[in-house]
């Protein structure tokens, strides 16, 4: 079933996107949820501090690769 997954989309104003939301079905003992984003400010400079303490788990490179 994950080969075609709904979605909906918007975009602002400039054509970018500004929302996306996933319809993910149900699979073997998954149930089905919506995954949903909001995409704003664009252009603005951010500004992270990685959170301390022993919860903290490293993402996979996998997961960097997807925002490069």
């Amino acid at each position: 079933k994950a080969a075609a997954v709904p979605f909906e989309a918007t975009v602002d104003k400039q054509g970018r996107l500004a929302t996306f939301t996933l319809a993910v079905p149900a699979a073997g003992k998954f149930v089905a949820y919506r995954w949903e984003a909001a995409y704003l400010d664009y252009g603005d400079p951010l500004e992270f501090t990685k959170p301390t303490g022993g919860d903290v788990v490293e993402a996979p490179a996998k997961v960097y690769e997807l925002f490069t």
